[in-house]
């Protein structure tokens, strides 16, 4: 009798462990697949002054974003013209966040920078106004005079 009581607990200790693993792993991974997430694309290490810098920065999010910033050295915010919504095409998706916000392919033009070394900082809104700081690897690029190219 001992032993079938033994046996039973086992089992139920088993079916306990297995179905806390499987709760635990699920958490986990809704958890990071509702996490920001972002795509950042066609920055260049190295550009001449003059040159148009091409960039497109793509945001997954849990709560919907409606606009969209950049500032240069911790300088002045500038308004980026982008889309925003539920994700519903894959063009528009990173994780398996509910909304994203584009910028876009955008231009900015290095000819007011002049030569140097720069660090460009994205930021988003909610509809509250509340500034997230987009988390990207530092994205940082240089550029040069003609003659120095």
């Amino acid at each position: 009798m001992k032993k079938v009581l033994l046996w039973i607990l086992i089992a139920v200790l088993a079916v306990g462990a297995g179905v806390g693993i499987y709760f635990g792993v699920k958490a986990i991974k809704d958890k990071n697949s509702e996490e920001i997430a972002v795509k950042v694309e066609y920055f260049e290490d190295t550009y001449v002054v003059g040159d148009s810098i091409v960039y497109r920065v793509l945001v997954n999010d849990a709560k919907e974003h409606v606009r969209m910033t950049y500032s240069i050295n911790n300088g002045e915010e500038v308004e980026i013209t982008s889309t925003h919504g539920e994700v519903k095409e894959d063009k528009h998706k990173v994780n398996n966040a509910k909304y994203y916000i584009d910028s876009g392919n955008e231009i900015l033009d290095s000819t007011d920078l002049g030569a140097g070394t720069y660090i460009v900082k994205f930021y988003v809104y909610d509809s509250a106004e509340t500034r997230t700081v987009v988390p990207t690897d530092t994205i940082m690029f240089e550029i040069k005079t003609a003659t120095a190219a």
